[in-house]
């Protein structure tokens, strides 16, 4: 068998119905040429390798955390390009065909916007921003790709040393950054994938802010004026997601009861 193209990495833990929205997703590609591994540490691993039978390889680990897993299918991933999706997220219809006619391109990476649900169910896509801009703000304004919607050279990850066990909740981010500085994304001007809010970095929302500053600082250096840029961007950012989280979706709560 010649080398896949893509491998879709989904690590789970106890969340069937979710890995059953993913694999539902990866199956309706139509792509026979992707490779699909989900790493499982759930209880109940039999069922986990029952519901992927036919459509996924398995690979079962100790519950480690959801960075640990994702190394694990790095570095069992057989493909060209690599994504990772968590489980309850969904690939758009026929959009693996679209992608992987963008690697005629021989990009190094690439990205895509994704659409997020919310935990109450309200739904919206990725604003379009301008990569350059935002680059020259050590994206600290809150745009970068979410992993959802990335595609990356398996190798070039590899040599960056995957996910670092340093961040718990922001080791995507932070590896996104080290591509920003390898090379220039190709962007893709269509939706990825669907994006279920409530994952690690949702649920503690105030240290991946602290752990966002943190990669910045290690990746970029930051020094004089550009060091003062990202601690106003940083701050004022901040700002703005605290007044939203504690302000005005307590109130729109209220509202709908």
């Amino acid at each position: 068998m010649s080398r896949p193209w893509l491998t879709i990495v989904i690590p789970v833990r106890d969340d069937k119905e979710g890995l059953q929205r993913t694999l539902t997703s990866t199956a309706r590609q139509k792509d026979e040429d992707v490779q699909v591994l989900v790493v499982d540490s759930s209880r109940d691993h039999d069922a986990v390798v029952s519901m992927c039978s036919g459509i996924a390889q398995v690979i079962q680990v100790a519950p480690e955390g959801v960075f640990p897993a994702m190394n694990t299918g790095l570095d069992r991933a057989a493909g060209t390009f690599v994504q990772f999706l968590g489980a309850g997220d969904q690939l758009h219809d026929s959009v693996l065909a679209r992608v992987r006619k963008v690697t005629d391109l021989n990009p190094e990476w690439m990205f895509g916007p994704v659409r997020i649900i919310g935990t109450d169910g309200r739904q919206t896509v990725t604003p379009s921003w301008d990569y350059a801009k935002e680059e020259s703000h050590l994206f600290a304004r809150g745009f970068f790709p979410q992993h959802q919607g990335t595609f990356a050279r398996t190798e070039l990850l590899r040599n960056f040393g995957g996910f670092s066990s340093s961040f718990r909740v922001a080791a995507d981010y932070a590896l996104f950054l080290r591509l920003s500085q390898h090379s220039t994304p190709v962007r893709l001007d269509f939706v990825v994938a669907d994006f279920a809010m409530g994952g690690v970095s949702t649920k503690h929302w105030r240290e991946s802010f602290h752990e966002f500053h943190r990669a910045r600082q290690e990746i970029f250096r930051p020094a004089g004026l550009m060091a003062a840029r990202e601690q106003w961007d940083y701050r004022s950012h901040f700002a703005r997601v605290w007044a939203y989280r504690e302000l005005v979706e307590p109130l729109r709560r209220r509202a709908r009861r």
